[in-house]
């Protein structure tokens, strides 16, 4: 099939679902013993050259793509780099302590139907790509694209992609189901270091100095706040210092009040106290150890290459999977469901 003036593929991408649902993947493939790798990015042009070749073959077409999530972490500048290359980002805030995200299905449901009822209209010839296997957008977008006559390439992780997309495509042949497992090499990447907009860190963020030889207490406390954390060390160390410094940034401290940043500081001071380390907020690190020398690369934690497992994973029998795009973690912290003490007293805060 070759492409025309009239002919254009709208790319529509739940960067939720790719991204976290990506990180669990690769975590799995690589053994881990942690639900996501938080180092695993992805190259938007080289999936964006996988999803076209599933369509045409020939001449380039006209193509438009439309990026849907949450607002990116603040070390994270490749949001910044998608606008640059064209995409449509569409970035929303998450609630303030479900991390839930606000708008995004509703967003891409909207503007995916929007434009195939204009392209029908029109009489252009749409191509429709959506890279998200979340059965909410079964009904109201694929159905819909699908009723204006249009073909549609539903893109998914196999651990993500609910059972109704398998059934729509038996009985519509317009519809095509791909999973994106089998290209996970050709459009990803890890990534370990990261540049710090030292502007957007919490100055209540917590510094655990000389971490790792209690490294499993610091785990259990980060899984116990119920808050997602991202978990970075300092490139830079300490003279004399056993190990890098590790950095816990409160995912929604922008949102957060004074005196809940201060609650959580004080909280994880006293539990990992109990433990014999030193723990500091990162406006007391900054100016006691690099007043004159601010940081400005923090990196993941060496930990993750320390956790492979000899269990190998077996793609005949995943996981159960909640298909949970909203999980509020963003791929960095798993928080459990077990410590209501420290959330409630938050949110009574929060209120």
């Amino acid at each position: 099939m070759s492409a025309n003036p009239q002919e254009i593929v709208r790319i529509y991408i739940d960067n939720s679902n790719l991204w976290i649902q990506g990180q669990k993947t690769h975590a799995r493939k690589r053994n881990l013993k942690v639900l996501t790798d938080p180092t695993w990015r992805f190259h938007l042009g080289r999936l964006e050259s996988i999803l076209i070749d599933a369509i045409l073959t020939e001449e380039a077409p006209r193509v438009t793509t439309h990026l849907y999530g949450s607002t990116p972490p603040l070390v994270d500048a490749i949001w910044n780099k998608f606008k640059a290359q064209g995409t449509v980002v569409r970035t929303y805030k998450r609630g303030g302590w479900t991390g839930r995200e606000k708008g995004v299905d509703g967003k891409l449901i909207a503007e995916s139907v929007k434009y195939a009822v204009r392209d029908e209209c029109e009489g252009i010839s749409s191509h429709v790509v959506i890279v998200s296997g979340d059965r909410d957008l079964a009904d109201s977008a694929v159905a819909e694209i699908l009723e204006c006559g249009f073909p549609v390439h539903v893109w998914a992780w196999r651990n993500s992609l609910a059972d109704i997309y398998r059934k729509m495509q038996e009985e519509c042949e317009r519809l095509h189901v791909h999973l994106l497992d089998d290209y996970m090499e050709a459009f990803g990447y890890c990534e370990t270091t990261f540049r710090v907009e030292k502007a957007r860190i919490s100055p209540h963020s917590i510094v655990v100095l000389d971490p790792m030889p209690k490294a499993d207490a610091i785990q259990e406390l980060v899984s116990d706040l119920e808050i997602s954390c991202w978990q970075y060390v300092n490139q830079k160390q300490r003279p004399n210092a056993s190990s890098q410094d590790l950095i816990i940034i409160p995912v929604y401290s922008e949102e957060m009040s004074h005196d809940s940043l201060v609650d959580l500081f004080i909280f994880a001071k006293r539990t990992l106290e109990k433990h014999d380390l030193i723990v500091m907020t990162y406006l007391d690190y900054c100016q006691q150890y690099w007043g004159s020398n601010p940081i400005e690369t923090l990196a993941v934690s060496n930990r993750f290459d320390e956790l492979s497992d000899t269990r190998p994973y077996s793609p005949e029998k995943p996981p159960a999977s909640s298909n949970d795009k909203n999980d509020p973690n963003d791929g960095f912290v798993t928080p459990n469901r077990q410590a209501r003490k420290f959330k409630e007293h938050a949110l009574k805060k929060e209120k």
